[in-house]
């Protein structure tokens, strides 16, 4: 199992994660012993931006997961890194609707790649909802997030 987070962290601050873990030390390979597969955390600091985001994802996880080459991809899709959200304010990531549907549409390439198209998502963030339904930052990133993961991707990673 490969296991790959990003989240925000402040280490002028001494933030800390819970429940414990998410710093860069408890990383691990992928021949690791105790972690086959690895562990993969991504701590931003504050002020993250769209660009940034974007070109970590590119330098850091989509290679893994294609050397991983999972049966499966399992997505824990939290929109609260949202320009817009209470959360993502706090921490000053500037992420929008359309930073999650591209990450999604990349990892349907991938999932498309390495196992068949099989991929899960599961809401676990994003609380901004002023606006009401698809008015509000999370209806606008849920909305374009199931949009890339229901249309048809044939696409794989070159």
């Amino acid at each position: 199992m490969l296991f790959v987070s990003s989240h925000c962290f402040n280490a002028i601050k001494n933030s800390h994660f819970y429940p414990g873990s998410g710093t860069t030390y408890k990383n691990t390979k992928q021949t690791d012993a105790d972690y086959p597969g690895g562990i993969l955390n991504l701590p931003f600091q504050e002020k993250v931006s769209s660009i940034e985001w974007r070109a970590t994802l590119l330098e850091k996880v989509f290679p893994r997961l294609l050397e991983f080459s999972p049966d499966f991809i399992l997505i824990s899709a939290g929109f609260d890194a949202h320009e817009k959200d209470l959360l993502g304010q706090a921490s000053n990531i500037a992420l929008t609707e359309f930073d999650y549907a591209w990450v999604t549409r990349e990892l349907v390439k991938i999932s498309n790649t390495c196992c068949e198209g099989r991929i899960i998502s599961m809401l676990e963030g994003g609380y901004n909802t002023f606006g009401g339904g698809l008015h509000s930052p999370l209806g606008n990133s849920i909305y374009n997030h199931l949009y890339e993961l229901s249309h048809d991707h044939s696409q794989v990673v070159p």
